[in-house]
This record gives structure tokens, sequence and C-alpha cells, in this order.
């Protein structure tokens, strides 16, 4: 492998660039975001009972129906004319509404004297056969003269055919805001960003500053919703001060291999550990994978094939990471699948005897038992790969790995006792 280096002027500028987007992110707070500390941007219910209690011109916020006024005219494009302010002061706005014919609960709907409006929301979650078409009936029983369904999504994208069902039919039924549609498509890149950027604008709310401070961590919070990364921004800035004739490939191999060889040398100094030790099993294909795999069984699945454990620092395509897997041996060949701790897959004997050695209190994630998962080390494209180039940073990941690695390994001896 050709030996890459990135000289110390650049390693300077990259340094700078991440210490100044440090001091950014000490002085603003911005990282402590208490919408994404609670992963609300990927639970649509919690996402809908924040939107609701926004809207409500009775909500916590006390602001009356200015978020509700803003939200119908700029994201749902509802004018005056068809919703006049009076109107929504007078409005109540409701989660997980019951349609009692068909089951279903609408995520939100706007209810006023004259107008019953559902929004589904739309963020991981598949649509529901007849899902739309169903709201849309709802609508009209409501005797809302303009009956119209508002589908929100990340992108605006529109819903499934199996969701409009009937309402498929007719191309003229699904439309942006602008549009005339019976199913209007509105995104949470396009309209709420705009929606909250004009709200945390407004000098009303800028008055109030616990409410503003909220608007910008949930603008912040539906901007990763829409698939904005401010990484990538950094990642493009560092890309621009590293000399084009480096090879980012090659250095990415030249990092991995580095914490490889540095996490299992310190490993195995920790421990006391001979790097001759025979059971020490270097394997270099598709990955990189150093283990430490104990001839010891640890007991039997109930086919009568032994099971065995490893200490294992793994690097693939995308990540680092370490800790202990469970294996057993069939026909000279790893059975991975016969060791799932999935239940309707793997050998139940496999769970009981873990648990009996170490307790339930450990993570698993199909054969592995105390993985520990931290960096994106392999990607170019990723902030994490260069951040691992300022000097001390792979260090400091690789004694991370070992202090990990070091718990793992007590219990790895504890599996091994009577």
């Amino acid at each position: 492998m050709e030996d890459v280096q990135i000289d110390s002027v650049t390693l300077d500028k990259i340094t700078d660039i991440f210490n100044k987007e440090r001091e950014i992110d000490r002085s603003t707070g911005r990282k402590f975001n208490v919408f994404n500390i609670a992963d609300i941007e990927r639970k649509e219910v919690k996402m809908c009972l924040v939107l609701r209690n926004l809207l409500d011109p009775n909500g916590s916020h006390q602001q009356g129906s200015f978020f509700l006024e803003s939200f119908c005219r700029t994201v749902l494009n509802l004018g005056s004319e068809e919703l006049t302010n009076d109107e929504l002061r007078k409005a109540r706005v409701k989660n997980e509404y019951s349609i009692h014919k068909s089951k279903r609960r609408i995520d939100i709907v706007i209810i006023t004297p004259s107008r019953f409006i559902p929004i589904e929301v739309k963020i991981k979650a598949k649509d529901e056969e007849r899902q739309c078409f169903d709201y849309y009936e709802e609508s009209l029983s409501q005797n809302d003269k303009n009956a119209v369904v508002f589908y929100l999504t990340p992108d605006g994208s529109p819903p499934s055919e199996v969701s409009l069902a009937e309402l498929s039919e007719d191309s003229k039924n699904i439309t942006d805001k602008k549009g005339s549609g019976k199913i209007r498509c509105i995104s949470f890149r396009d309209d709420i960003s705009q929606f909250l950027s004009d709200c945390i604008a407004d000098r009303k709310i800028n008055s109030v500053p616990p409410v503003r401070e909220v608007l910008v961590q949930l603008l912040d919070t539906v901007r990763a919703i829409s698939g904005y990364d401010r990484s990538s921004e950094l990642t493009e800035k560092i890309k621009e001060v590293i000399p084009k004739e480096i090879n980012l490939k090659s250095l990415s191999e030249d990092k991995k291999n580095y914490f490889l060889n540095e996490t299992m040398k310190k490993f195995l100094e920790r421990e006391n550990l001979p790097k001759s030790d025979p059971r020490i099993i270097n394997e270099i294909e598709n990955l990189h994978n150093w283990k430490y795999r104990l001839s010891n069984d640890i007991g039997k699945t109930s086919n009568g094939e032994s099971i065995s454990v490893s200490i294992n620092v793994d690097v693939d395509e995308f990540n680092a990471y370490w800790g202990m897997t469970l294996k057993t041996c069939r026909n000279k060949r790893y059975d991975d699948k016969l060791m799932s701790i999935d239940p309707e897959v793997g050998d139940p004997e496999v769970k009981r005897i873990i648990d009996e050695k170490i307790g339930d209190d450990h993570g698993r994630e199909n054969t592995w038992i105390f993985k520990e998962e931290r960096f994106k080390i392999l990607k170019p494209e990723t902030i994490d790969f260069y951040r691992l180039l300022i000097p001390g940073e792979l260090d400091a990941l690789v004694d991370e790995a070992v202090d990990d690695l070091d718990r793992i390994f007590k219990k790895y001896l504890t599996l091994l006792s009577d």
C-alpha cells in the first residue's frame, strides 16, 4: 500500500476548521437540542404532538392563534377568503382524531366552524390502504364544502395509489399546496421550514425568548427530517483545503489499518496477552478483522454444536466497531444464523446460556454482545473521517476502543468461568 501523508500546513487548516466549528457549538449551544436528544425527528406521533400544541390557539405557548394563522397562510396556502382570522381564533386542533367508520386516527386535524382539515404526517411510516381516501371522505362528512387532505412528508412526495384508492383515478386530485387537488402535498423541507423561519423572525415571537428558542430547535430538527446535514457543509470546506493529489481512498485504508493494528496491539498489552498466542487470528479479506478467539467452549446448542465467543475489532465499509461475538462451528464454517438473538431464527439454548452466565443486562445485535460503535472512519464523504485526520484524534479513538474492550474482556472471562 502506498504511503499516504498530509503535510502539516494542510493538517493545521483542517484543525482550524474544526476548532472554529467547535467554538460556534460551544458559544451557541446549538447541539443541545431536546428534540434531537428525544429522537423526535424519527417519531411521527411525537412530532405531531409538538405541531398540534404549536398550532393550537390554546397551546402552552400562550400566543393565541398567531402560529395557526401563519401555518394556514404559509404551509397550507389558504387565504383569508377561505379561512378568516376570526374563524382561526375559534379553531380547535386535534391529534389522533378518531374516524369511527374506518377505525382510523388522523394525525392532526384543524377544526373551525366551517372547515375540517385533516393533515396526514409521514416521516418513516408507510401508507395504509385507503388512508387518504378515508380522510377525505371524513372531511366531506363534516360538511366541509371545500374538503381537502394535506399530506405532509419530508420532501413533498405524494401518497401511494394504495392510500388514494379511487382518488388515484384522476391525477388532478393530487396537487401541491398551490393547486386545487383533493389531496395536497406539503413538505417539512420547504413548507414547515419556511413557516418556522418566518415565526422565528417575527417581532412578536422575538419578544418571547423561551418560545423563540424552542422554535429554533424545532427548525433544526425539521431540517434533519428533510435530509439536511450541517456536517456535509463542513466536509466540503475540508475537501477544499486537501491537496488534489491526495488519494482519499488510500488515506482511508491507511487510517483503517492503523486503527485495527494499534487497537489490537494495545488491547493485548493491556491484558498481558502475547501476540504470538495461537488464538490470535488476523483475517484480511473483504473486512479487516482481528479476533481473540478462545479455545474453550461455553456451551452447546440444542443441535449439539459447540458455542464459542470472540473478542473482535472490526472495520467495514462504513464503521469501526468492537466487542464480543458468539460463534458456533458447523462443517468448519461459522454459522451466524444459528447464533442470532432473534428467537425465530437463532437457537434458544444460546440465549439461555448467555443469560445464565452474564445476565440479560447487555446489549446484543445479531451475534454481537456488548457491541460498541463509535465512528464512521472509512468513507471520505463523512465528517468523522476528516475529524480523525487531526493529530491525536485517531489515537484517542484507539484508546477509547481499548478501554471498552478491557471492560468487555472482563465479561468475556466471566463466560469462561463455571
